[in-house]
């Protein structure tokens, strides 16, 4: 059986489903740099932090990268 989220956070293009005890402690309006956090009651969970690319990412640069660790 599936469960259902309801904390589904939409936020500058990005969709986030944050477990129910999450709560978004900060959070930024400028929509070229910022950050997102969630926290439960004991500490920070996830903070995302986002910033306007001059110009599209090399994918395969990317990944060649990646795979060469």
């Amino acid at each position: 059986m599936t469960q259902h989220n309801d904390n589904l956070v939409v936020w500058h293009g990005l969709h986030v489903e944050a477990p129910d005890e999450w709560e978004i402690l900060q959070y930024s309006r400028r929509s070229d740099e910022g950050d997102l956090a969630w926290a439960d009651r004991h500490e920070y969970r996830l903070q995302l932090f986002w910033r306007h690319a001059p110009q599209s990412p090399d994918l395969s640069r990317i990944m060649m990268d990646y795979r060469a660790r």
